[in-house]
């Protein structure tokens, strides 16, 4: 036989319960609320990240047929460069614990990996000789002020402005248009003599030219 509380009143047990419910509820909503905000805060990082990559890697001169999240992940799979994205979406890469410019990062990976570039040139001043150089080589401001730092002003000033056409590794074959578009400094670097250069500017070419 069941008895009823003669004031009214829930039994201790049914106060117990829906108190255990209320909080199972608040710590349920709270667990959600925290989950959100943190995938809040990832999304926002990520964005932030994002687009400070995106204008760090328009600084270095480079550019890359695939995108930029690809490309990151390309440099972190070839190479030790390991990128380290703080909360507020900044970043910085590092290589066995050493901090590293993503200039030199991005540039020794346009080297390895040539097929990938929008354009080839763009490594250029890498990989020409030197004698072969032009200022148009040059993709950004940063490897100008290298190659005036490491060279001097003197130099720099002696490269052509444009970019030169490739001096062929056979005489025979140089043409008087290739000749005339080199610029001094390259034209001397051929060691031709003078009958060499009045026969090639007379006929055009030096495939028939007889010592």
């Amino acid at each position: 036989m069941e008895f009823e509380n003669p004031q009214g009143h829930e039994s201790p047990e049914l106060e117990i319960e829906r108190e255990r419910r209320k909080r199972a509820e608040f710590e349920f909503k709270t667990e959600r609320s925290k989950r959100e905000a943190a995938q809040k805060a990832e999304e926002t990082k990520q964005e932030r990240f994002g687009e400070n990559l995106r204008r760090e890697l328009a600084s270095t001169g480079y550019t890359f047929h695939v995108d930029d999240g690809e490309l990151k992940t390309l440099i972190e799979q070839t190479s030790k460069a390991k990128f380290l994205v703080r909360e507020t979406g900044q970043f910085v890469v590092e290589r066995d614990g050493t901090q590293i410019s993503l200039k030199d990062v991005i540039e020794g990976f346009a080297l390895t990996h040539p097929s990938l570039l929008q354009d080839r040139s763009q490594i250029a001043h890498l990989v020409k000789p030197e004698h072969e150089l032009s200022r148009e080589d040059f993709p950004d401001v940063a490897s100008k002020a290298r190659a005036i730092a490491e060279k001097g002003i003197d130099w720099w000033e002696s490269l052509p402005a444009k970019r030169v056409a490739k001096i062929p590794a056979d005489l025979e074959t140089l043409t008087k248009e290739t000749y005339l578009a080199l610029s001094d400094r390259h034209k001397a670097s051929l060691g031709l003599t003078e009958r060499q250069i009045g026969f090639l500017l007379y006929h055009g070419t030096l495939k028939n030219f007889k010592k």
